[in-house]
Order: structure tokens, then C-alpha cells, then sequence
């Protein structure tokens, strides 16, 4: 029966739940969200994001991403916070608009923000995080000075 009902794989197979998961994952989190914050306007989709923790800790998601990254990025938020970090996972963006979407409303109440009041304010939002994230890193600021950066 082993395996039914599993969240993950780790890197020998073995089937895990969410929680344990998480908890290696949240590490190459910081980690890979880190880097990118160290760029200038560094962004990172979903996918790829998703991609990078599991292949940092080889343990792998079994349901699909849209299953699990937003409350991931909510549990991530929620470290950043805890760490005293910026909320880095403003920096994972979904690959075909751009933008953090949906998911971001949970994160502002993991920060223990008002839930935005629609798309634009959560762009906004993120815009400003982002800012923030850049400076925390110690991105080379861009001539002409940091702005908050909203998707079209």
C-alpha cells in the first residue's frame, strides 16, 4: 500500500506527505529565490520555480503543480517572514501573463496583509514586495532608481 495516497517522492522513492515535503523544500526556497532577488528585476515562473526546489532536494511533487504551489508559496511566505525576510516568493510569477496571480492573495494574509481587492491592487502589491526583495539581496540598482514593475 505504500505510496497511495502520497503527497511526494523523496530521492529514494519513498512516498511522503505534504509536510515533510515542504520541509525540505523550504530551504532551496530561500535559496533559489535569493538569487534571483540578487538580479535586478529578477522574476522566476511558476514552473521553473517549482522545477529548481525539486531538483535541489530530488524529492518530487506527485499531484500537479496547480495542486500544490500556491499553498507552498503561502508556507513560504510565511519563513520569509519568520526569517525576517522580504516576502521573496513575490519573485514567482506565472509564465504566461507574467504576473503572481491568484495564489498572492494568500500570501498577503500569511503576512498578515488585507486580501487585495483584485487583480491590479495584488500586482501592485507584489510590484512593491518585489522592490524590496531587490534591495534585501543587494541587486544593482537601476539608473534612474527602483520602481514597483506591474505586468500589463
Amino acid at each position: 500500500m505504500a505510496g497511495i495516497g502520497g503527497f511526494a517522492r523523496n530521492g529514494e522513492g519513498v512516498t511522503i506527505g505534504r509536510t515533510a515535503a515542504e520541509a525540505v523544500w523550504l530551504p532551496a526556497a530561500g535559496e533559489v529565490l535569493s538569487a534571483v532577488a540578487g538580479t535586478a528585476y529578477g522574476l522566476i515562473t511558476q514552473a521553473d520555480f517549482a522545477a529548481a526546489i525539486q531538483g535541489r532536494t530530488g524529492v518530487s511533487a506527485n499531484p500537479a503543480l496547480a495542486k500544490w504551489l500556491g499553498p507552498f508559496l503561502v508556507r513560504a511566505a510565511q519563513e520569509c517572514l519568520a526569517l525576517g525576510r522580504p516576502p521573496l516568493v513575490a519573485l514567482v510569477v506565472e509564465a504566461d501573463s507574467g504576473r503572481v496571480g491568484l495564489a498572492y492573495d494568500g500570501v498577503a494574509a500569511a503576512l498578515g496583509l488585507p486580501e487585495p481587492a483584485g487583480a491590479r491592487e495584488r500586482e501592485k502589491l507584489a510590484a512593491e514586495h518585489r522592490i524590496e526583495c531587490y534591495r534585501w539581496a543587494g541587486a544593482p540598482e537601476p539608473a534612474g532608481g527602483w520602481y514597483a514593475r506591474t505586468s500589463p
